[in-house]
C-alpha cells in the first residue's frame, strides 16, 4: 500500500457530540464530511449518503493513488518525527471488511 493509505476511511466514521462526521478522531480541524455542500450529521443525513459521499470517495481514491489527504496531516507529522501514527497503528491492527461497509463508528462525548 501507499505511504498515504489508511484503513480508517474504509471501515470507520467519527462523529462529534453534535453528530457531525469526520474521517477519524485524529482530524482536529473543522474538516467535516460534506454531503451536498453541508456538514454530514449522523441522524439527520442519510447514512448511505455520508458513507458514499463524493468527499469519502475522493479520500479513498486519493489514498489508493498515494496522494496525501489534507485532513490526515496529524498522522503524517507524527510519522515524519519517527513516531507511530494512528494511521500506521490502524493499518497494522485492522483489515478490510469483505463488503464496502464500515465496521466501526467512533464518537466523541460531551465534557
Amino acid at each position: 500500500m501507499s505511504d498515504t493509505y489508511c484503513i480508517y476511511p474504509f471501515i470507520n466514521v467519527h462523529t462529534n457530540t453534535d453528530g457531525r462526521c469526520k474521517l477519524c478522531c485524529h482530524v482536529y480541524s473543522e474538516d467535516y464530511i460534506q454531503v451536498d455542500g453541508k456538514d454530514a450529521v449522523l441522524g439527520k443525513t442519510d447514512w448511505w449518503n455520508i458513507w458514499n459521499s463524493k468527499y469519502m470517495l475522493d479520500v479513498r481514491a486519493n489514498m489508493y493513488a498515494g496522494k496525501p489527504v489534507k485532513e490526515c496531516s496529524r498522522c503524517y507529522e507524527h510519522e515524519a518525527k519517527g513516531l507511530q501514527s494512528s494511521r500506521q497503528w490502524a493499518n497494522e491492527n485492522y483489515s478490510m471488511p469483505d463488503r464496502g461497509n464500515p465496521t466501526h463508528l467512533s464518537s466523541r462525548r460531551r465534557r
